[in-house]
């Protein structure tokens, strides 16, 4: 769950609305693959990610980026059930892949990222506080089933 006041989920849904999963989601996982290059370890099948060029070109990166905010946008029409709607991603991640916790943290600030840069003005302190809780409640909930 997020704790959102009534008019900041008004505000976060309204923006989200306005995402282009497919352009943020190649962007955001882009970045976490340069930005903490130990990420990459997780997608080794995806070829050539060997420079920051490579990674944003990559067809991989920027399918799997739109996977992940799509999911990411179901969260957001479950705000008050993240946990729930997250339950088989997290085990995924957790059972299968071993994908570090820590990992959900540094993408979802990826995102904050990405959609300050998109969104410019709009994306100001409130909204930036607003999904910051959103994206800590997402890996929060993703990374639930860990024991």
């Amino acid at each position: 769950m997020v704790n959102l006041t009534s008019d900041e989920k008004t505000a976060v849904l309204a923006l989200w609305n306005k995402v282009d999963v497919e352009d943020c989601g190649g962007e955001a996982l882009g970045r976490l693959l340069v930005v903490y290059p130990w990420t990459q370890r997780f997608f080794e099948s995806f070829g050539d990610l060997s420079t920051p060029a490579a990674v944003f070109a990559n067809a991989k990166v920027k399918a799997h980026g739109k996977k992940v905010l799509t999911s990411f946008g179901e969260g957001m029409n479950h705000l008050d059930n993240l946990k729930g709607t997250f339950a088989k991603l997290s085990e995924l991640h957790c059972d299968k892949l071993h994908v570090d916790p820590e990992n959900f943290k540094l993408l979802g600030n990826m995102l904050v990222v990405v959609l300050a840069r998109h969104f410019g003005k709009e994306f100001d302190w409130h909204m930036h506080a607003c999904f910051q809780k959103v994206v800590a409640g997402v890996a929060n909930a993703l990374a639930h089933k860990y024991h």
